[in-house]
């Protein structure tokens, strides 16, 4: 997938000069953007979505961010990859039938989901990920509050394809704090599969 949106039915195509970052964990929300030759990154710890209003709008004030182009990263928790057969459907259908296709897969209904994908290296493969739709329109409103729109939705799976090197395959060993180890492979940065390591201390 590289580094398309998930969601890109909820966006709108507009430029902006300003551009930032938000990765939003089950413990914390992470600022990054560019000034001037660096990058800039903080973090607000959470422990619930109800903090998220109050660290979004924090963090985007104290680094001037007001009308900035946003990147949400969405951490390990706020949504489910899984891989499935390959639907022949054209690619501008999947946001709509995917929710329904993968409902013996998730816990909620396909009318709660908000899912995209993308072609998997793998043959007849069509890597998928499902968030929640609320939360979806929770983060999009709260940034939209704050004077920034949301240009993309990713995944962090994803965001690890982008540094590996782009011509080969590559296993990814990465985890956050007290998390379990997470392996990740990649082919060409597209991601292929990914396993959570039980058992393992974290290095």
């Amino acid at each position: 997938m590289k580094s398309k949106s998930l969601l890109g039915r909820y966006f709108k195509k507009k430029s902006r000069n300003k551009q930032a970052c938000l990765a939003i964990f089950a413990d914390s929300i992470t600022v990054a953007h560019e000034s001037g030759q660096e990058w800039i990154t903080e973090s607000i710890a959470t422990s619930t979505a109800g903090e998220w209003a109050t660290a979004i709008t924090s963090l985007l004030t104290k680094h001037q961010l007001d009308g900035s182009a946003l990147r949400l990263v969405l951490g390990h928790g706020l949504y489910q990859s899984m891989l499935i057969e390959k639907p022949e459907l054209p690619r501008e259908e999947y946001s709509t039938a995917l929710p329904f296709l993968v409902k013996d897969l998730v816990n909620e209904s396909p009318l709660e989901l908000v899912a995209d994908g993308f072609p998997a290296p793998l043959k007849d493969r069509l890597q998928v990920f499902v968030t929640n739709r609320s939360q979806v329109e929770q983060l999009i409103q709260i940034c939209s509050d704050a004077g920034c729109e949301v240009m993309t939705i990713s995944a962090e799976e994803v965001v690890w394809g982008q540094l590996t090197a782009p011509s080969l395959s590559q296993l990814v060993l990465h985890c956050r704090r007290n998390a379990s180890l997470q392996l990740t492979a990649f082919k060409q940065r597209e991601m292929c599969f990914q396993r959570q390591l039980r058992g393992f201390p974290s290095p």
